[in-house]
């Protein structure tokens, strides 16, 4: 396993009000601020890489947006942001590497979602490597199975305002399998273990530490969240609020 002693702020696609998967969205956090911006990646009709959540999406109102124009215009910022693609099918790790190549932006990808961690190898086999934030979902399929309820959740963990926590359910993470999905972590050439921050129980989160397991939490808008987790050190946390989270003080709420 990689480790980092920098924690990553992630823009998540659509921050701020921008439109999801929009170049609206990438001009807006490109130039600087962030570390990362988070952009779902999938084929289009024509079998080219395209923004797409769950399919090719023109919500920025000037068509769909190709990930080799977005590549193209990251040479401009060399300073600039990384970029998480988040790979919504299989297969995708090489054709986003080659293209990320081609624009000489290859050491600022970050990948995370339908990802094989043996496969994001450049395409100069120089032997480096992307950097991988692994969803448990890709080694345990049912690993976010059933539902929990708000009460029994995690650190920063909070209810929306009107609702009652009887109707508050979210995913939650199958105990009988951390174990095995921490060793393999440990093992692969991944960054850090990519969930979702509300199954991190405080137990969940003193395991992790205590194993050397670095994580990736998302999507975290909750400031008392936010601060918490910036507080346990996390690799990285994923927001749509990357400006409250880059303006916040590290305290416990």
């Amino acid at each position: 396993m990689e480790t980092s002693t920098t924690m990553m702020i992630t823009a998540h696609s659509g921050s701020e009000g921008t439109p999801d998967n929009s170049r609206e969205f990438f001009d807006a956090f490109i130039a600087g601020g962030v570390d990362c911006l988070e952009v779902d990646v999938r084929r289009d009709e024509h079998g080219d890489l395209c923004l797409g959540h769950d399919h090719p999406e023109t919500s920025d109102g000037h068509g769909t947006v190709l990930l080799a124009d977005l590549f193209a215009a990251m040479a401009d910022f060399p300073q600039g942001a990384a970029i998480n693609c988040d790979l919504k099918e299989n297969g995708l790790e090489r054709s986003v590497l080659d293209l990320a190549d081609r624009a000489g932006i290859a050491e600022r990808v970050i990948f995370s979602g339908t990802v094989c961690p043996t496969a994001c190898v450049r395409s100069d086999g120089d032997g480096s490597r992307a950097r991988v934030l692994y969803n448990p979902e890709n080694l345990i399929p049912d690993f976010y199975s059933g539902t929990e309820r708000f009460a029994n959740l995690a650190v920063g963990a909070s209810q929306p305002a009107g609702l009652p926590a009887e109707a508050m359910t979210l995913p939650c993470a199958d105990d009988d399998n951390w174990a095995a999905l921490l060793d393999y972590c440990l093992s692969a050439p991944v960054a850090a273990l990519n969930i979702n921050y509300r199954v991190m129980t405080p137990a969940r989160m003193d395991e992790c530490a205590a194993r050397g397991v670095p994580l990736s939490v998302w999507t975290v808008d909750d400031p008392c969240a936010q601060r918490r987790f910036m507080n346990a050190g996390v690799f990285n946390l994923t927001t749509r609020l990357p400006h409250q989270a880059m303006s916040m003080e590290l305290k416990t709420c």
